[in-house]
């Protein structure tokens, strides 16, 4: 017969569908479909170190919840990260790991008169044709701007809009759209077709400038429910408040994001609202 490793695991190694970041969170998001089967336990997710090609375990999963991770300890817009996952079976054997999926990291510089010059990381994980460039004026409102071929990793944007903060990002397509939540009758997650990038800003000015992202979120009623918002500014002094007693607002300096949390559970009749 075929020799047959003894302990190996009953079921084949998972396989990552995407990686991309996360438009609420700014956080990398790692998303899987699970296999229709009784013999998976739970999923593993792995991380690259610093040190290439060394991963490290970061979460694991039960096979009933929905199959997407965020990378709370990631920055997707200092660098780009790789992941793997893989599957322990219900005899307490783990599968091997994936193949890696890699995020991109977008940067963005000043050329020569007026153009602006993009440089990302290459996505790695799946098959694409081409990358899609976006261009805004605000963080929730960017238009594509135009599609390149697959092998190039730079782009020129000769004559942007003068006198404003730009926001740009670059995204690939996902020939087969992500279904994480394929095996659960109710959600809110996915459909995923496309990876993107971080959401980078800039200004060749000097004017001082502070943009949110997203601008409105909804929380659950609980206490403790929370809601996350980027800040893309040049300030360093800024200050945030709630309007609201019911809202406590947590300042992170050094990822630019404000999470606000609700103290006191809503027993009203009637939605309650809140500014920062």
């Amino acid at each position: 017969s075929d020799a047959y490793k003894v302990n190996a695991s009953i079921t084949k190694y998972p396989e990552i569908c995407m990686v991309t970041v996360d438009s609420s969170t700014s956080k990398n998001l790692i998303i899987w479909e699970r296999e229709y089967t009784s013999l998976i336990d739970s999923y593993y997710i792995y991380k690259e170190t610093s040190k290439s090609g060394e991963y490290k375990k970061i979460a694991s999963l039960p096979y009933s919840t929905l199959s997407v991770l965020i990378d709370t300890n990631s920055n997707p817009s200092v660098k780009a990260d790789r992941y793997r996952i893989s599957s322990l079976d219900t005899c307490g054997v783990e599968s091997p790991r994936s193949p890696f999926h890699k995020t991109m990291h977008l940067t963005v510089n000043k050329g020569v008169g007026k153009e602006n010059n993009l440089i990302w990381d290459h996505y790695e994980g799946f098959d694409f044709s081409t990358y899609k460039i976006y261009r805004g004026i605000k963080p929730d409102s960017l238009v594509l701007i135009d599609s390149i071929q697959n092998n190039l990793t730079s782009y020129s944007d000769l004559n942007p809009p003068q006198g404003v903060v730009l926001f740009y990002q670059v995204s690939v397509v996902n020939p087969d759209s992500c279904y994480p939540a394929i095996l659960r009758a109710t959600t809110t997650s996915g459909p995923f077709s496309q990876s993107v990038s971080n959401l980078k800003d800039y200004s060749a000015s000097s004017l001082a400038y502070l943009n949110a992202s997203p601008i409105t979120q909804r929380v659950e009623l609980d206490s403790g429910a929370v809601a996350v918002f980027n800040l893309y500014t040049n300030i360093t002094n800024w200050d945030a408040v709630a309007s609201a007693g019911w809202v406590k607002v947590l300042k992170n300096y050094k990822n630019n994001t404000i999470v606000a949390i609700v103290l006191g559970e809503n027993t009203d009749d009637y939605e309650r609202s809140a500014t920062i």
